[in-house]
């Protein structure tokens, strides 16, 4: 009788399916791409490009993290929540600079976050990355000195002349990409991929704990 029960409390263990509290979820990035609203299609098609060619060390493939947009990110409570986690998650900040992104009162909010995520956080530091899709004599804004002070990628240079509107990822190949731009690219991820590796290491070490507790929480109550 006693191993019946003893086999049931087992089966119900295995079964037990585990409802991770926010700060377990498993996503971690290699970067958060921030952008105006009004942006979004070609936010969405630059990090379907950087995904498609770009492979960093060990044969991974660069996770981006669009903030705002789809199930990238657990829902929470308020969109401030919403950047703070995607922050604590990535490790660099693309923004995604245009006359819209300067002239946006929310993109000032996260401006002004990412830079003191920048100053504050040793780790931060020079993670910060201007991504301009237009070239330079298209760029009708005036950018603050702090962010003119930071090195940048030209996307329009990355894709030889043309714009993002211009292209589309499903027949774009490596052939058309200015190969020294996704070169420094890629080496600038890989200098700080073990960032990533190493959250994701600790939030899965974590999940086990947080697993173990929970089924022996269920033992005891059955």
């Amino acid at each position: 009788m006693q191993v019946g029960i003893e086999e049931r409390r087992e089966q119900l263990v295995e079964d037990f399916e585990i409802d991770f509290p926010p700060e377990l979820e498993k996503k971690q990035y290699d970067a958060v791409l921030i952008y105006c609203e009004d942006d979004a299609e070609r936010v969405i098609k630059l990090k379907d490009i950087l995904t498609k060619f770009i492979t960093l060390e060990g044969g991974r493939k660069p996770k981006f993290c669009i903030l705002d947009r789809g199930d990238d990110l657990p829902e929470v409570a308020s969109r401030f929540k919403h950047m703070g986690v995607a922050l604590y998650r990535s490790t660099y900040m693309f923004l995604f600079i245009t006359k819209e992104f300067m002239e946006d009162s929310w993109a000032e909010m996260q401006k002004d976050e990412v830079l003191m995520e920048s100053i504050t956080k040793p780790d931060q530091k020079w993670c910060v990355v201007p991504l301009f899709p237009d070239p330079p004599n298209q760029r009708n804004f005036t950018m603050p000195f702090w962010l003119r002070a930071v090195k940048g990628v030209d996307i329009s240079d990355m894709l030889c002349g043309k714009k993002l509107d211009d292209v589309k990822v499903d027949t774009l190949t490596q052939f058309e990409l200015d190969r020294h731009c996704l070169r420094n690219l890629t080496r600038m991820l890989n200098e700080r991929l073990n960032k990533r590796l190493q959250r994701e290491e600790s939030i899965e070490l974590m999940r086990r704990e947080y697993a173990l507790k929970q089924k022996e929480k269920l033992l005891k109550e059955n």
